[in-house]
C-alpha cells in the first residue's frame, strides 16, 4: 500500500465523519438544550419534593433521601431523552445490561453498607428513639447524639462517643428508660 492510498483513505474517512457531524448538528443542539433545561427542571423538582416532605414528615433524613431519589429519576429521564434524540438508544441497551451486571457485583460487595443504609431509613421512619434519648443498644448505654442513615452515635456515661452501625441498632432490642 503506498502513501497516496493511505492519504486518500484517511481523507475519505475524515470527510465521512465531518458529513455525519454536520448532518447530526441539529440533533446535537436540541440534545444540548434538552439536557440543560432538563437538569434545571430535575433539580427544581427534587428541591420541591424535599420541601414538601419536610413539611409533611419533619424528618430531614427522609425528605433529603426521597428528594435525591426523585432528582435522580428525573435526571435519568432527561438522559434517556437526550440519548433518544441522538439516536443512541441501542447503545443505551448495551450500557444498561453492563450496568446491571456491575450493579449486581457491587450489591454483593457492599451488602453491609446497603443493610446499614436500609436499616437507617427504617429507623428514621419508625423512630423508636430520638436525639437526646437515654438508651441501651447491644450492651452500650448512653445518650443518642446523632441518627444518620448508616450509623447511630451514642455518648456513653464515660463521655465516649460510640458509633453503632444501624443494622446492629435495627436488629438489637433497644432499651428505653421508663418515664
Amino acid at each position: 500500500m503506498n502513501v497516496e492510498k493511505i492519504y486518500d483513505l484517511i481523507v475519505s474517512k475524515l470527510t465521512e465523519w465531518m458529513e455525519d457531524i454536520v448532518s447530526m448538528f441539529p440533533n446535537l443542539v436540541l440534545a444540548s438544550i434538552v439536557l440543560i433545561i432538563g437538569f434545571f427542571i430535575a433539580r427544581w423538582i427534587g428541591r420541591k419534593t424535599r420541601g414538601i416532605l419536610k413539611r409533611i414528615t419533619k424528618i430531614d433524613i427522609i425528605s433529603n433521601l426521597f428528594g435525591s431519589v426523585v432528582y435522580a429519576v428525573f435526571l435519568g429521564i432527561v438522559f434517556l431523552t437526550v440519548l433518544r434524540i441522538l439516536n443512541l438508544d441501542k447503545a443505551l441497551g448495551t450500557a444498561l445490561a453492563g450496568a446491571g451486571i456491575v450493579g449486581l457485583a457491587l450489591a454483593f460487595a457492599f451488602q453491609d453498607i446497603v443493610a446499614n443504609f436500609v436499616s437507617g431509613v427504617v429507623l428514621s421512619i419508625r423512630m423508636p428513639m430520638r436525639i437526646g434519648h437515654l438508651i441501651q443498644v447491644n450492651g452500650i448505654k448512653g445518650t443518642v447524639l446523632k441518627i444518620n442513615l448508616r450509623d447511630t452515635v451514642i455518648r456513653t456515661f464515660h463521655g465516649q462517643d460510640v458509633i453503632i452501625p444501624n443494622k446492629i441498632v435495627f436488629d438489637s432490642p433497644i432499651l428505653l428508660p421508663i418515664l
